[in-house]
């Protein structure tokens, strides 16, 4: 958990797609590591009847999507950002942190193909989706 004032807390609560989310500041970031860390917290939050916001690539264009203010606290899943590929490479993983450019990078070695995006910078968050098709070619 970081609070307000601390580097990690300052520098995660940038890099907003819509401005107007950067100058909310939650009372404290939660930086989870897993999706069951995620989930425990989620958890938690409903049983307490807390407000929450949930920041992953930050690229939410409504306020209160993915930042909240004083009155809540904010989950960034900056820390879950892996990516994997499957054995016979038809399969791919992709933690929802990363954005476009980091997913080009990871699958481009592989050459296969998957579309997450057209600007390197946004986030792709994916909620339904955990494993998506790869296309050779």
């Amino acid at each position: 958990m970081e609070l307000p004032d601390t580097s990690l807390y300052n520098e995660t609560n940038t890099r907003y797609y819509l401005g107007t989310q950067a100058l909310l500041e939650p009372a404290c970031r939660v930086l989870p590591a897993s999706a069951e860390e995620v989930s425990q917290i989620v958890t938690i939050a409903a049983e307490n009847g807390c407000k929450f916001a949930v920041a992953s690539g930050k690229h939410w264009a409504i306020n209160y999507g993915s930042n909240i203010g004083q009155d809540g606290f904010t989950i960034d899943l900056l820390r879950l950002n892996n990516a994997s590929i499957s054995d016979d490479r038809k399969v791919g993983s992709l933690g929802p942190a990363l954005r476009a450019g980091e997913v080009y990078d990871f699958f481009n070695p592989y050459e296969v193909y998957v579309g997450v995006g057209r600007d390197s910078d946004v986030g792709v968050l994916v909620l339904s989706l955990r494993y998506l098709p790869l296309c050779d070619g």
